[in-house]
């Protein structure tokens, strides 16, 4: 998608953030059953998908989410809903439908910003709340891995809400913030715009 689409600095940023936080799923999804690396690489890749759509809107209005989003991502998640009527969640699970994604990917898609999966929800859809929950696990490993000053209080609470509910410890975390560290982008992107 980055090599064969003319991306702006915004797309751009946003793409690269995806795959930052795919190489983390990936990782993370060891230590995880029934989720396989590739299934966690493409959730991860595509958590995002709906920001480039919603970037193409107002540009200049997104960036601001955008980056805001890296350190805050409820907060930036609300302001998507008062400034588009939307999300990138809810755009994003459009796409991937269109795109023939699995269920599991596209409905994780919608949870990775939740603040509240039920447990009769979880026992379920337990395949598809975890996908949910890598998502934001992972995007809390792309975001700390551009620098200390992404890790909010904000952020630390998406990474403990997904922890208590995945079965992933700490070791985990440091394991694939140490992949994306070594294999994911390694230009700032956020200079980029």
């Amino acid at each position: 998608m980055i090599r064969f689409h003319e991306n702006n600095p915004l797309e751009y940023s946003i793409m690269m953030h995806g795959m930052n936080a795919g190489l983390a799923a990936a990782e993370l999804s060891d230590s995880l059953d029934g989720i396989s690396r590739s299934e966690a690489y493409l959730a991860g890749l595509m958590q995002n998908i709906g920001a480039v759509f919603l970037s193409k809107i107002d540009p200049e209005s997104y960036k601001h989410i955008f980056k805001k989003s890296l350190s805050l991502p409820y907060t930036a998640h609300d302001q998507e809903l008062t400034t588009f009527n939307t999300s990138h969640c809810e755009v994003g699970v459009v796409i991937a439908k269109k795109w023939q994604m699995e269920p599991e990917v596209y409905k994780g898609i919608l949870l990775h910003h939740s603040r509240y999966i039920s447990p009769e929800i979880k026992q379920t859809h337990n395949k598809i709340c975890n996908m949910g929950l890598l998502m934001m696990l992972s995007d809390y490993v792309a975001c700390s891995a551009m620098g200390k000053h992404y890790v909010s209080d904000e952020l630390k609470s998406s990474r403990d809400y997904a922890l208590s509910h995945l079965s992933v410890d700490e070791k985990n975390v440091r394991s694939a913030y140490k992949t994306v560290m070594a294999s994911g982008n390694k230009r700032p992107y956020l200079s980029h715009f």
